[in-house]
């Protein structure tokens, strides 16, 4: 398959009368990946024991063009959703605040990024404090 940037230059470098729609589409592409922060996306929060706890969606715009904001949804096939209280970024730690259901004591996520893009750390709610990382959905 190829990449996005390679077949923009394709696009640009090929002899034609002007844009036809896919060259517009892969322009589009291109213009909204530059307007994405790097934790724009999904992500995945799973326990030491490589379970799945959360499925969360970051929008990261770029800097200086508004705050993180993010939505969790529970495990696997599961339909609860919420909201995150709270989102932050800043000396290398992400730190992630969400309340899992009315009344219940908020989950508190306290990470640091690895060396692969990952983020590793703390969970701590009102069950203790467990060791956790988030991933990059696939």
């Amino acid at each position: 398959m190829i990449g996005l940037v390679a077949a923009l230059a394709l696009s640009a470098a090929s002899p034609g009368n002007g844009a036809g729609p896919l060259e517009a589409r892969l322009r589009d592409s291109a213009a909204a990946v530059a307007l994405q922060g790097p934790l724009d996306g999904a992500w995945t929060l799973y326990d030491a024991r490589r379970h799945q706890l959360y499925r969360l969606q970051i929008s990261d715009p770029p800097p200086g063009s508004g705050p993180l904001d993010a939505a969790w949804r529970g495990p696997g096939a599961s339909t609860t959703i919420g909201g995150v209280t709270s989102i932050g970024l800043g000396h290398g730690q992400l730190t992630i605040v969400l309340t899992p259901d009315r009344g219940s004591e908020s989950v508190t996520l306290g990470l640091t990024e690895t060396r692969h893009g990952a983020w590793a750390g703390w969970m701590t709610s009102g069950r203790g404090r467990h060791r956790v990382a988030l991933r990059r959905s696939r």
